[in-house]
């Protein structure tokens, strides 16, 4: 991912370095689960290395500094027009007139313009009166029409993430806030969403459909885990389907005071804790939760490609359960990193599995035999 803005742009740097925190890594996090998307700032238009990537997504924020430099119009054209052949642009405009651009190459993109979209509807709808609160939700908006963009080159023009939001009807409260979060999906973003609004019994014939929801790539689970969620048989099974067929899953977690019993195999995933006294907007920072997850999935699958030949490939951290929902699985399973910790790596020696990350291929094969490692290191 290239970003580029104009330097009198101030608000654009923060805008790139939240970006390369979204999408790359955070520095501050060590422990998170990074994308790890390469991101470039590219303020000197400095040419694309076309052996360095399959594909290139170009954002350029588009500002009034911008609007008002035509020489640097000219520049950004020019680069566009040389290395825009393998890439795809997401031009985000934070001016009210896209007609003062003269840019070829943005013509026959759509510009996602913050200035124009529903944010006083938005702020209405979860409950937003500060002006700081405001900013946030429009930053959101922002950051999530980015991501979305990206999705859909990974996932191909033809398809987008199809998110199934699995909630109880045995409390008011679970209800309530997946249609909230429904509702704020399908009006604000766009995505396709399951949602059942009846209440159904287990049957064959229906379940079967609910089967088939979770054999398609683009399937992704929402637990909306509430008090009586652990207590649905029909919450459990679409769980331990989604596990079965290795989709990506998430969960939103609205516990309060105490349960009899937890769902044991609603572990292993991304956990959103919001408990119960939570604002609205929360519930909407949610949506880019899910994004960076369905990203992180869809990125790390095309790197895992090249080792489906020497092994069982898993996008996420292997699980006990694996075995049970997959008994023909390979003695050799591959997953992204972070390595998992040597307490959990044993439990599957007793199946006779073997555990490799990519990191750990590296270090078993020695390819840094014989290298020599130079280190960095800043002062501040």
């Amino acid at each position: 991912i290239d970003i580029i803005w104009h330097f009198e742009f101030e608000k654009g740097k923060k805008i790139a370095e939240d970006l390369f925190k979204l999408l790359d890594r955070d520095p501050d996090e060590i422990n998170q689960h990074e994308i790890g998307i390469p991101v470039k700032f590219n303020q000197r238009l400095e040419k694309i290395k076309s052996n360095y990537s399959e594909k290139t997504g170009i954002i350029i924020l588009i500002d009034q500094n911008f609007a008002c430099d035509d020489e640097y119009q000219k520049k950004l054209e020019k680069f566009l027009l040389e290395n825009g052949k393998d890439s795809f642009l997401i031009p985000i405009s934070f001016i009210s007139n896209m007609g003062v651009i003269e840019i070829e190459p943005l013509k026959k993109v759509n510009v996602f313009n913050i200035q124009n979209y529903f944010l006083e509807e938005l702020c209405e709808k979860i409950k937003v009166t500060s002006n700081n609160e405001k900013e946030e939700v429009k930053e959101i908006l922002l950051y999530n029409n980015i991501l979305e963009k990206i999705l859909k080159e990974l996932y191909g023009k033809d398809k987008k993430i199809r998110l199934f939001l699995s909630h109880t009807k045995r409390d008011d409260f679970g209800k309530e806030n997946s249609k909230l979060l429904k509702d704020l999906i399908q009006v604000y973003h766009k995505v396709d969403v399951f949602y059942d609004i009846n209440d159904i019994e287990v049957g064959n014939e229906i379940w079967g459909n609910i089967e088939k929801e979770f054999q398609k790539e683009e399937s992704f689970l929402v637990v909306i885990n509430t008090n009586e969620y652990s207590n649905s048989s029909w919450c459990r099974k679409e769980v331990l389907c989604a596990k079965k067929y290795r989709r990506p899953i998430m969960e939103i977690n609205l516990l309060y005071g105490k349960q009899q019993r937890s769902f044991p195999y609603l572990g292993n995933m991304k956990r959103i804790i919001l408990g119960k006294d939570f604002k609205k907007l929360d519930l909407y920072k949610t949506i880019t939760e899910i994004y960076l997850k369905a990203l992180r999935v869809k990125y790390k699958e095309l790197l895992m490609k090249k080792f489906e030949e020497k092994g069982q490939v898993l996008l996420s951290s292997p699980e006990i359960l694996d075995f049970a929902l997959n008994p023909d699985m390979k003695n050799t399973i591959y997953y992204p990193d972070p390595i998992l910790p040597k307490e959990e790596k044993e439990l599957f020696e007793i199946f006779g599995k073997k555990l490799e990350t990519p990191l750990e291929v590296i270090c078993n094969e020695k390819i840094l035999k014989n290298k020599n490692a130079m280190f960095s290191i800043s002062e501040t």
